[in-house]
């Protein structure tokens, strides 16, 4: 699983088979020359069966050696690991303005309602205004 591997090639003895090594050394397996064979030459077909079984048995070998993964345990417990989301710190709080609420008030109420609070409105003006002359007629009274 390396990077690279050293092909040993021998001094005095055949090329023909050359150990192939990866980088700690161990015996990967040996690289021999390939064969070309014409397209309807039966040896290239027994070949490539060949190859491919060995393929497939190698895949096999290399399947049963890994550990079964189940996928959800897995990620349960990567996120059980995981630390608490932070949160974000208020830096203001943001209401309604007074004529805001009034106009949400104003959606959700009935005529009757309405007519209701308007008719309150209007005693309480009225009331504003009384007082309002009273005071005025009082003061003007203290100046004669």
């Amino acid at each position: 699983m390396g990077k690279q591997v050293s092909v040993l090639v021998p001094k005095y003895e055949d090329w023909s088979r050359l150990p192939v090594r990866d980088d700690r050394g161990e015996l990967l397996g040996f690289a021999e020359p390939d064969s070309e064979f014409q397209f309807l030459d039966a040896r290239g077909a027994i070949e490539a069966k060949r190859r491919a079984d060995a393929h497939r048995r190698s895949v096999k070998a290399l399947d049963r050696s890994a550990p079964d993964v189940n996928p959800l345990l897995e990620t349960l417990s990567l996120a059980a690991r995981l630390p608490p989301p932070t949160t974000a710190p208020v830096g203001a709080t943001i209401g309604m303005s007074g004529l805001s609420k009034a106009i949400v008030s104003g959606l959700s109420e009935t005529p009757h309602e309405r007519l209701t609070r308007e008719m309150q409105q209007r005693e309480s003006d009225a009331a504003e205004v009384a007082k309002a002359t009273q005071r005025m007629l009082q003061s003007m009274r203290g100046e004669l």
